[in-house]
């Protein structure tokens, strides 16, 4: 999309008239729940013409008419939209949206994130990352549970889903199993939702699928068992793995080996991105699957696979209901390919000279099919003959210049004059196409239906009479209509969110302190603030947001970004929010800034903060309503920043790094005239993804790189002249390391996100584990600590989580007073309950006259030193040897008795003796 003129239209505006009310609206937003009434702008009475807009609003009648064209928004709305809605519109358009021969900005930043030194991205490396991800965990089943060391994060119970469950993420594909009321949803990079009540609620299908990015979902029409998931993303060249097949009505999925990457020719790419899959009426075996990579297709339900046109891209696939034989293929370069043999052979038809193409076929009306194509920003087309010929029927202009992104088309199974198109908004026609209304409206999001719209099913109880349910997926989750024949484009129109615990939110960022606040920023939805419940999170500003900080002494003090370092700030807990990034001259602008940009508030004084762009720019006022900037220094280069970091115990000392894998740092940098020092030619010339300083220690510090290569994290404690590595040897997979940090009471265990999940260390990055627990095998963007106990994960796909982390000292202890002989320790604390809780081991400890200390196990008493600290003398415990304690009678004892948990194989942080009080036990529980 070419950029939307805001500097034109800004410039044009008399000082003190709409141009303040938007740029103060900006984030002036509340939640999106709340009502706005409109606020009249255009003198007169209506209709209005495009002239008489733009002179109400102060704009150029060519920025009115671009706005139309575009984003396809009458220009009349724009004389009663509501003050945030306008400003979300303007918001949006300020980002550049790339030609359909470019993928959208992030999705650039991503390949730029994935590629090595050499500017390769290995097209095997997600699908090898998975594999040794999965071999770890086949290792670690094989080991003494107290061997595998996970930093705290000791089961499911010590994670919490945070969502938004209120928001929704990107939906690329659904389906729903005839006979039933069960509603799958594939989400761009979540994986498999399921609801069995027509979408009221949710829960996945499988945390740890091969690839949780979902582009097609299909139900075998023979057989409603039998469904079909196509993996990537093939717009945004989001990577899979391969297609999995469920016979259970989508329950349970396994990988069809067919399909696998890694399994693949290297010269075979098409299961890294599979877009649509058809199953042939009548014929179960018959498979076609549209990928970025050519159309395959299998004659023997998915066991084995021939592909065609392997160097061509298609996005779509379907039988003829009525004539099964007959196929028809979209292509992206404005051509439909056709079959009359179930697919073994095709013929090319160039509809148009370029652009996507989505076809649906009238269920009721033998050989119509209808196709919705990008081109003159959204063209519709019709065939009688099954694709063989075809006819221009309109140009309702539904795509904008986006449909290579978002392009979806249905038709009424009982009435083929009935169509609803889906582009930047949804569009119904009832009379074959001819004309169209508009049924959506994105800018009244969640009063309407969300943007960028990609997928429309019917529901399976659909009669076009009595049952007239349309299901939505788009760029904000599912939507419903349960009346598509009166739904209407206006606030309340019709379309109601179906996201109700639906955690699909794709996160670049988190940002939290101890007083609990927590916010983050998301591809498509926005900056985010969570509010205390999965589905209680609220947009304090629109587009798609970046990065995010908070204040750590401060819930009401934020701040996040719009792309291109477009910086704003709230102070009052997200009730309002401003521009900050006057100043910058690195802001919106893709070749000094990245799409999405760092900036971080200096740990040592929360009125500083630092921003990448070209230069590292600070800010000392950042709390004012206008900070003023400064850069400190510039990229030698001209290369953009990408991480920054500044020591928590000294704030001279600043990192940064760059897309290239540029390293700088600088000991003085409050100083008038910082010195900065490189060391790049220490690191590969890969993305630096984060860096983080030690908080304890400000001479060591963690840099975490881009790429599918060996050794993406690596720590220097001498300023960079030397560096530790951690290397698969140790168990990471070979992937990108997005985020590294540190526990705040424990300078051994690290934890790290990336591309297949989250990895802990105990031994400082020597070693590595990872579970089947928590935010799945989602890429992880950023780890922020809420406050030493709590970990937060921000995920591109899954949402947010929050980890309890085990402390490596004595969380919690309890005197209670008890009698010595005959007595019975109660049930309170049991091992079943540290099990599910505490995650320690629960043991009975004796001090007897004679000095000796003792340690219950289901063989007897064990001596039991009491050191300092305690040391069980019989060698490490074993998980399988811990008795359970319910209610043990310790008549033949005398002494005093302690009542202990501690960790797995680990020994108390605290000498047993310092525990012992005469005539009392203690509880204490320890977490290793």
């Amino acid at each position: 999309m070419k950029p939307f003129a805001i500097k034109s239209i800004v410039q044009a505006l008399p000082a003190g008239s709409l141009a303040a009310l938007l740029l103060s609206a900006c984030a002036n937003m509340p939640s999106p729940n709340a009502a706005i009434p409109p606020a009249p702008r255009c003198a007169g009475d209506a209709p209005h013409d495009i002239d008489t807009v733009a002179r109400s609003l102060g704009w150029s009648s060519s920025a009115v008419a671009e706005l139309e064209e575009e984003r396809h928004v009458p220009h009349e709305v724009l004389c009663t939209l509501p003050s945030r809605q306008l400003t979300a519109l303007l918001i949006e358009h300020e980002e550049e949206r790339p030609r359909p021969d470019h993928p959208a900005e992030w999705a650039k930043q991503n390949a730029l994130q994935q590629a090595d030194e050499y500017g390769v991205v290995d097209r095997l490396g997600f699908a090898h990352a998975l594999a040794q991800r999965q071999a770890l965990l086949e290792r670690q089943a094989q080991m003494p549970r107290e061997s595998v060391k996970l930093a705290g994060i000791t089961g499911s119970s010590s994670w919490q889903p945070l969502g938004p469950g209120n928001i929704g993420g990107r939906v690329r594909s659904m389906v729903m199993v005839p006979g039933s009321q069960k509603l799958l949803a594939g989400s761009a990079t979540g994986g498999i939702w399921s609801s069995t009540d027509h979408g009221q609620t949710w829960h996945v299908t499988n945390d740890f699928m091969g690839s949780l990015a979902i582009g097609a979902l299909t139900v075998d029409p023979n057989n409603s068992q039998v469904l079909y998931a196509g993996t990537g993303e093939g717009p945004t060249y989001i990577y899979g793995n391969g297609v999995y097949k469920s016979t259970d009505g989508g329950n349970s999925w396994s990988a069809l080996n067919g399909t696998t990457p890694s399994l693949t020719s290297p010269t075979n790419y098409g299961f890294f991105w599979v877009d649509r899959i058809a199953v042939q009426p009548g014929n179960s075996n018959t498979v076609i699957a549209a990928t970025n990579f050519g159309v395959y297709r299998s004659a023997d339900g998915g066991a084995t696979w021939t592909g065609q046109y392997t160097n061509d891209t298609f996005h779509d696939v379907r039988f003829d209901p009525r004539n099964t034989s007959n196929v028809v293929l979209g292509g992206d370069q404005g051509d439909i390919y056709t079959s009359s043999d179930a697919g073994q052979t095709w013929t090319r038809h160039a509809i148009a000279s370029s652009g996507r193409m989505e076809t649906a076929f009238a269920a009721n009306t033998s050989g119509l099919v209808y196709a919705s194509g990008d081109q003159n920003s959204g063209t519709i087309y019709k065939s009688t003959d099954s694709g063989a010929t075809w006819t221009t029927v309109s140009n309702p202009k539904h795509l904008g210049d986006q449909g290579w992104y978002g392009n979806t088309i249905w038709v009424d199974p009982t009435d083929a004059s009935r169509l609803i198109i889906g582009g930047i908004d949804l569009y119904r026609s009832t009379d074959g196409g001819a004309n169209w209304t508009q049924i959506s409206d994105w800018t009244l999001w969640p009063q309407s239906a969300h943007a960028d719209h990609h997928v429309l099913i019917a529901d399976t109880a659909f009669d076009g009479n009595n049952n007239l349910t349309v299901y939505n997926g788009d760029d904000g989750g599912v939507f419903a209509a349960t009346n598509f024949t009166n739904v209407t484009s206006g606030a309340n129109g019709g379309w109601t969110s179906l996201n109700n615990a639906l955690p699909i939110t794709q996160f670049y960022s988190v940002a939290s302190n101890p007083l609990g606040t927590i916010v983050g920023g998301a591809q498509d939805n926005g900056s985010l603030q969570y509010q205390g419940g999965q589905n209680t999170w609220v947009q304090f500003y629109g587009g798609d947001g970046g990065f995010t900080a908070v204040d750590p002494n401060s819930a009401n003090v934020f701040y996040g970004e719009y792309v291109n370092l477009q910086l704003f700030s709230s102070l009052d807990g997200g009730q309002t929010a401003n521009s900050i990034y006057t100043g910058i001259s690195d802001a919106k602008s893709d070749t000094h800034s990245l799409f999405i940009s760092p900036f971080i508030l200096d740990p040592n004084d929360s009125s500083r903060m630092y921003a990448g762009g070209s230069s590292l720019w600070r800010s000392d006022n950042v709390t004012d309503a206008a900070p003023l900037w400064t850069a400190v220094t510039t990229v030698s280069n001209g290369k953009r920043i990408s991480a920054i970091a500044v020591a928590k115990t000294d704030p001279n000392i600043v990192w940064y790094g760059t897309e290239d894998g540029q390293l700088y740092y600088s000991t003085n940098a409050l100083s008038s005239t910082p010195t900065w020092r490189s060391v790049s030619n220490t690191l590969p010339s890969r993305y630096v993804m984060q860096i983080f300083i030690d908080p304890d220690s400000p001479t060591k510090v963690y840099v975490t790189q881009g790429g599918f290569k060996d050794g993406n994290l690596r720590y220097t404690t001498d300023y960079g002249n030397t560096w530790t590595v951690s290397s698969a040897a140790g168990g990471l997979p070979i992937a990108p390391i997005r985020t590294v940090t540190r526990n705040p009471s424990n300078p051994s265990w690290l934890y790290i996100g990336g591309e297949v999940g989250l990895f802990t260390s105990q031994d400082g990055g020597v070693t590595w584990s990872t579970n089947t627990d928590g935010p799945a095998n989602v890429q992880i963007d950023q780890l922020d600590w809420e406050d030493s106990n709590h970990l937060i994960a921000a995920t591109f796909g899954r949402g947010m989580y929050m980890a309890t982390i085990g402390s490596p000292i004595a969380r919690y202890s309890d005197n209670a007073s008890g009698t010595i002989g005959n007595l019975t320790l109660s049930a309170a604390v049991t091992p079943a309950q540290a099990d599910t809780g505490i995650r320690g081991a629960v043991f009975v400890a004796a001090l007897l006259p004679n000095g000796q200390y003792y340690l219950e196990s289901p063989s007897g008493w064990f001596p039991f030193d009491g050191g300092h600290p305690a040391v069980y003398t019989q060698g490490p415990l074993q998980a399988t040897t811990v008795p359970v304690v319910t209610n043990m009678n310790l008549t033949s004892l005398s002494g005093t008795i302690v009542l202990m948990g501690y960790g797995r194989g680990d020994t108390p942080a605290v000498a047993l003796g310092d525990l012992l009080k005469n005539g009392q036990y203690k509880i204490v529980y320890y977490i290793h």
